[in-house]
């Protein structure tokens, strides 16, 4: 599991890339990832702004444009990398977040623990 170094390490190098990018699509593609709901995920999120990009805990807290906050927890195995549309998705990315600049935020959880609230 990543300790609190490790996370806050993974917040300062999301923080360039995705500060002020506006999230334009998402796809689960393991619906456990969701909480409450990939339909709450489905309608919440497109058209948000990232606006912050801080730490809670193990937490990663996002708070977008619309009020919301969205928090991400890599449990044992999970990490966040944003690539670019053209390259293909990674084989354990359970979550897509396609962004407004030709990239996404991919959610790489191989053992499937971690969660997006």
């Amino acid at each position: 599991m990543p300790e609190l170094p490790e996370v806050e390490t993974i917040v300062r190098g999301l923080q360039r890339p995705l500060i002020g990018r506006t999230i334009t699509g998402v796809e689960i593609l393991w619906r456990n990832t969701a909480r409450p709901s990939v339909a709450a995920l489905h309608a919440e999120l497109p058209g948000a702004r990232i606006e912050r990009l801080t730490r809670r805990g193990k937490f990663l807290q996002f708070t977008l444009s619309t009020g919301k906050t969205m928090f991400i927890h890599l449990k044992m195995s999970g990490n966040l990398m944003v690539t670019p549309l053209a390259q293909p998705a990674h084989r354990h990315s359970r979550a897509i977040f396609t962004l407004d600049n030709d990239h996404r935020l991919e959610f790489k959880n191989p053992r499937k623990f971690g969660r997006v609230y």
